[in-house]
């Protein structure tokens, strides 16, 4: 047995790397789709391409101290473009907050899958005394959690969400089991 631990130490060297290398990186930056309907205020003023790029890379590095975004298709590559925005007003009692992005896994620049994730802030309680920017902070925060579990297994198929998960803070993989949106 003993003979075969410099073997085995000397395959984790050589493969390990590899085998992290198939994961697939974050394409950056996240962008609105041209043909998104987004109220323009909620585009200059919110942020929101850069809170769900932040968020999906920081959900991604989470579960792999070593993986990092890339700013080319090369190789397996996650792409998020966002694709409809909901505002409906300035504040939490002025109507529903609502948000959607593609997210498509590329290979060498072609798609090999795609979904829309959706994700819904209409009658959460506790969101009502926030302004529109920062409940749809919270919706960008819980794609971002959605992309990372998508990610590790984008075969899942997610039932559709209704409303923002209170526990959007918990952890990728519970917030999806507990409910995870796309279209």
């Amino acid at each position: 047995m003993k003979r075969f631990l410099p073997a085995i130490a000397l395959a984790l060297c050589v493969f390990g790397p590899a085998a992290k290398a198939a994961d697939p990186r974050l394409f950056i930056p996240v962008a609105y789709d041209p043909k998104a309907e987004v109220p323009d205020k909620i585009r200059s003023e919110c942020g929101l391409d850069y809170k769900l790029q932040e968020e999906a890379a920081h959900q991604l590095k989470a579960h792999d101290k070593t993986w990092e975004p890339t700013e080319t298709l090369d190789g397996r590559v996650i792409r998020i473009a966002i694709v409809y925005v909901r505002g409906g007003g300035g504040g939490g009692f002025t109507g529903a907050k609502e948000m959607s992005a593609r997210v498509e896994l590329l290979e060498d620049g072609k798609v090999q899958r795609n979904t829309i994730m959706h994700i819904s802030a209409s009658s959460v309680p506790i969101l009502t005394f926030r302004g529109t920017c920062a409940i749809l902070d919270r919706a960008a925060r819980g794609i971002g959690k959605r992309v990372a579990e998508w990610a590790r297994h984008p075969e899942k198929q997610y039932q559709e969400n209704v409303d923002l998960d209170v526990n959007a803070t918990a952890p990728a993989a519970e917030a999806s089991a507990a409910s995870d949106a796309t279209k």
